[in-house]
């Protein structure tokens, strides 16, 4: 038995039976790499050669429980990733500190760096359906090409590309329904006031039992001095602030080209309304 082995192609064994010419072709073998990340300027490396933590994040994860602001998706999948919403409504902006607040009085988010260019700001224009990978990186030395804009961290997302072939289309939608939870149970048996009497600017409840009696109004608008109001229980006043909430997107990509040169046509439509009306 002979066996034939060189790097990069498949071991064969050859029986050699009393023959005196052997002839072997090998074949090349595909080996695939494992925790490859990609660093700075898109060079990738693996993840066991790496001197400074870094962390990759699944994008079907970020696309099958999908937020409107990509960065939102980060919260609970990076240790160490604290995550804060800076606005209301919808896709509000995102403060992320990746290594704790490093200044008092400058800014301690990390630097996006989307196909190599550094962005300012949140990325929350990106679609996840367009992300091909996205790695933190959190350790100091992994922000050696990118100067000091990048000392408190670097998100690096990479972008999907064409592939060489025939053209291609594909289409996925992913729809969300939020409804508010109310985990705070009010009573509505007594109004406003103390010691069973009612008082119009009292904060808490311990005024008289609430049937239909009227009281003088708790309004402050000189308009409305000396009117009153029938004191009535309102069980549903916090839910009826709140509306059934949801969020759509609808992907359509083609992507097409050849061995030197592909394309990618990606068009994503979202739109989303939250459970407080007008957010």
């Amino acid at each position: 038995m002979l066996v034939f082995t060189y790097v990069g192609f498949v071991a064969q064994e050859i029986p050699v039976n009393g023959r005196q010419t052997i002839e072997v072709v090998l074949q090349e073998e595909s080996t695939a790499l494992e925790e490859v990340v990609v660093t700075a300027l898109g060079i990738e490396r693996e993840k066991r050669s790496l001197t400074y933590s870094t962390q990759s994040i699944d994008t079907e994860q970020l696309t099958e429980a999908r937020e409107l602001n990509v960065v939102t998706s980060l919260q609970g999948k990076v240790p160490g990733l604290t995550l804060s919403t800076s606005g209301a409504g919808v896709g509000a902006p995102n403060r992320v500190v990746l290594r704790g607040n490093r200044s008092i009085s400058g800014d301690s988010q990390p630097l996006y760096v989307i196909d190599g260019v550094p962005i300012v700001g949140d990325p929350s224009d990106i679609s996840p359906d367009n992300i091909a990978s996205l790695n933190i990186l959190q350790g100091p030395n992994a922000a050696a090409l990118y100067g000091s804009a990048a000392q408190n961290g670097v998100i690096i997302i990479e972008t999907k590309r064409g592939t060489p072939g025939a053209v291609r289309v594909s289409l996925n939608q992913t729809t969300q329904l939020l409804e508010p939870i109310h985990n705070i149970p009010f009573q509505n048996v007594y109004g406003q006031g103390i010691g069973g009497m009612y008082q119009a600017n009292a904060e808490s409840s311990w005024g008289p039992k609430m049937e239909g009696q009227q009281v003088a109004t708790w309004s402050i608008r000189p308009e409305d001095a000396g009117a009153q109001y029938s004191l009535t229980p309102q069980p549903d006043n916090i839910r009826d602030a709140f509306q059934r909430g949801y969020n759509t997107a609808t992907n359509l990509v083609a992507t097409m080209g050849g061995e030197k040169m592909q394309g990618r046509l990606p068009y994503t439509r979202t739109e989303a309304e939250d459970t407080l009306p007008g957010k």
